[in-house]
C-alpha cells in the first residue's frame, strides 16, 4: 500500500478542505487491469487505515497500474471520486 499513500493522502485532504466531507472514509480503488483494493481511515490523525478487501485477495504493495480511480465516501455518504492518469499528486482533481 506505500505505493499509493501519497495519492490517498492528496485525495482525503482534498475531500476535507473542498468538499467538506467528514471522516470515517470508505475508500476503493480501482485500477484499469480490473484490481480493486478497499480501506476505511477513521480520521483520527494518524494516517492509519484498517483493511477491508481486495482482488485479487492481496493488499498491494505498490501503485497500480494507472490510470486508477479513487472513490471515497464519508460518514454521511457524501462520495467523490478522482482519477489518477500519472504518477504526480498534484495533478489530482476531485470529480
Amino acid at each position: 500500500m506505500e505505493g499509493t499513500a501519497k495519492f490517498l493522502g492528496v485525495v482525503l485532504d482534498k475531500c476535507v478542505q473542498d468538499r467538506g466531507m467528514l471522516p470515517p472514509f470508505t475508500v476503493c480503488i480501482v485500477s484499469r487491469d480490473v484490481s480493486v483494493f478497499c480501506v476505511r481511515y477513521s480520521g483520527e490523525g494518524d494516517g492509519s487505515a484498517e483493511f477491508l478487501c481486495a482482488h485479487p485477495d492481496e493488499e498491494p504493495k505498490d501503485l497500480p497500474l494507472l490510470p486508477v480511480t479513487i472513490l471515497v465516501v464519508d460518514v454521511s455518504g457524501n462520495a467523490t471520486h478522482a482519477t489518477v492518469r500519472v504518477d504526480d499528486p498534484d495533478s489530482i482533481k476531485l470529480h
